[in-house]
C-alpha cells in the first residue's frame, strides 16, 4: 500500500490525483482528522505503508522526521534513515505543494529513487532520485491534449530508447480497461519477487495494437524500454508453458504474455511463467545469450591514436586475449573485473579467444597496429567482428620529387627596324644658292 499524505491545503489536489489514478492501491492521510496533528499522521502513515508520497515542502517533512523520538524495542529507527515500518524499509518521496520536483529521501530504500521517477511521470514533475544508482529519470509530461495517448499521465516513450545490455523481455497481455500505472507496478512486483534487477531488461512485448495503450506506452517511458508488437498469428505460433483457451477464444491466440516474451527473445526460454493482476499478465523470457569475439586492432601503442570504437569495444569486454605488449596497452581502456588472458604464440591466442567466445563470453582479441594478422574463423556460437586500427608503424617515407617545372625557352620575336626613306624635296629653280 502506497500512502498519500498532503500537510496541507495546497497539497490535498495532488493527493487526490495520484489517488485517483491508484485507486486501491493507494490511501490519503489528512493532517486534522480525529485531532491528529502533522507528526503524528507522519508516524501513522509510517507505520502503515510500505511506500509514502508527501506532498509538502521538503524542509517541513526532514523537520518531522527529526522529531521523531528514538528507536524503540520495536527496532523502529528515528531521524528519517533507516525507516522501517515494520515489514522493510520504508520508501518516502516529498512533492513540492508548486508541483516541481519529486524528491526521493531514502534512496534505494523501499524503492524510493522508482517511485519518485513514477510520481514525475503522473503529476509531471521533475524526479530528483538521491540513491547510489539513479532510478530511470522520466521526462515530465507535457500538458494534456484532447486526443493525445499521453493525456493519461504518461509521456510517450522516447524516441530513441536507451541501449541495454539485458537480456530479458517482458510480455504483457492486457484488457482495455487497464488503469496506465497497473503495468508498470505488476512488473516491478515481479522482478522483486523473482529477484531480477529491471536494469537487465531489454524490451516490452505485446500483442499488436496493444502498443499505444496508455499502460504500456507509461511502462515503456518508466522504464526507458522499447516496445514490440506481433500479431495473434505470430504469437499462436509460439509453443508457451502455460496455454489458455480462453484467451484463444477472445484474442485468437492462446497466450499473449509468455508467447509475447518468447517471441521477442528467439531462442530463449520462459524465466517467470505468466503473473497476473486483475487487469494485467506479465511474464518474462531470457533470451539466448551468443558470444561475441571482436578482433580489435590497438594502433601504434599511443593512447590518443586507438580508434573510439576499439575503445567502446574493450569496455564492453569481460575478457581480453593477446600477446603481453597488447594486453598491457589494453589494460587502461577495460572494465573493471574484465578477465586477461596471453599465449605465446598468435595462434595461441586466436585459438583461446574463440574458445572463450564459444562459451557465450564477450571476448576481445587484441593487438598492437591494425589486427589483421589475427584471422579468426567464423563460427555458429558467437558473433564475429573486425575494429582495425591504425598501423603499428606508417611506411617508410618515399623520396619526394618535384614536378618538373617547364623551361622557358625565350621566343625570338621579330622586331620590324623601320628603313628611313628619304623624302625628296622640291627645289625650286631661284633657290639655289
Amino acid at each position: 500500500m502506497i500512502g498519500l499524505l498532503a500537510l496541507g491545503e495546497a497539497g490535498r489536489p495532488l493527493a487526490g490525483e495520484l489517488h485517483a489514478l491508484w485507486s486501491a492501491g493507494s490511501t490519503v492521510y489528512r493532517v486534522g482528522e480525529d485531532g491528529e496533528g502533522p507528526g503524528d499522521v507522519l508516524e501513522r502513515a509510517l507505520g502503515e505503508c510500505r511506500q509514502l508520497v508527501c506532498f509538502a515542502p521538503v524542509g517541513s517533512i526532514v523537520r518531522l522526521l527529526l522529531r521523531r523520538p528514538p528507536a524503540g524495542p520495536d527496532g523502529r529507527t528515528a531521524g528519517g534513515v533507516g525507516l522501517d515500518s515494520g515489514g522493510g524499509a520504508v520508501g518516502l518521496v516529498v512533492v513540492d505543494p508548486e508541483r516541481r520536483f519529486a524528491v526521493s529521501l531514502t534512496g534505494r530504500a523501499g524503492g524510493a529513487d522508482e517511485l519518485a521517477a513514477e510520481v514525475s511521470a503522473l503529476l509531471g514533475t521533475c524526479p530528483v532520485v538521491t540513491g547510489g544508482r539513479a532510478a530511470h529519470r522520466s521526462a515530465p509530461a507535457g500538458p494534456a491534449r484532447d486526443g493525445d495517448e499521453g493525456a493519461r499521465g504518461f509521456p510517450p516513450p522516447p524516441a530513441h530508447p536507451r541501449l541495454h545490455a539485458g537480456d530479458l523481455v517482458v510480455g504483457i497481455g492486457l484488457r482495455e480497461a487497464t488503469a496506465p500505472p497497473e503495468v508498470t507496478r505488476l512488473i516491478r512486483a515481479v522482478l522483486a519477487e523473482a529477484g531480477l534487477d529491471h536494469g537487465s531488461l531489454a524490451r516490452l512485448a505485446t500483442l499488436a495494437g496493444k502498443g499505444g495503450h496508455p499502460a504500456v506506452r507509461g511502462a515503456a517511458a518508466l522504464l526507458g524500454l522499447p516496445v514490440d508488437e506481433h500479431t495473434a498469428e505470430e504469437l499462436a505460433a509460439v509453443t508457451v508453458p502455460n496455454p489458455s483457451s480462453a484467451v484463444g477464444a477472445a484474442v485468437g491466440t492462446t497466450s499473449v504474455a509468455e508467447a509475447a516474451a518468447l517471441a521477442s527473445a528467439p531462442g530463449g526460454a520462459i524465466v517467470v511463467p505468466k503473473q497476473k493482476s486483475a487487469t494485467v499478465t506479465v511474464a518474462i523470457a531470457r533470451a539466448a545469450v551468443r558470444g561475441r569475439l571482436v578482433v580489435v586492432g590497438l594502433g601504434p601503442g599511443e593512447r590518443d591514436l586507438v580508434v573510439p570504437r576499439a575503445e567502446a569495444e574493450l569496455r564492453r569486454a569481460t575478457v581480453v586475449v593477446g600477446a603481453p605488449g597488447a594486453l598491457e596497452f589494453a589494460a587502461g581502456f577495460l572494465r573493471p573485473g574484465a578477465r586477461r588472458f596471453t599465449a605465446s604464440t598468435a595462434e595461441d591466442c586466436a585459438g583461446r579467444a574463440v574458445e572463450l567466445a564459444t562459451r557465450r563470453e564477450a571476448v576481445a582479441l587484441v593487438a598492437l597496429g591494425d589486427g589483421l594478422a589475427y584471422d579468426p574463423p567464423p563460427a555458429e556460437g558467437y558473433d564475429l567482428v573486425r575494429v582495425p586500427g591504425l598501423p603499428a608503424a606508417p611506411p617508410a617515407a618515399s623520396p619526394v620529387v618535384a614536378p618538373a617545372v617547364p623551361t622557358a625557352v625565350p621566343t625570338a620575336v621579330p622586331t620590324a627596324v623601320p628603313t628611313a626613306v628619304p623624302t625628296a624635296v622640291p627645289t625650286v629653280d631661284g633657290d639655289r644658292p
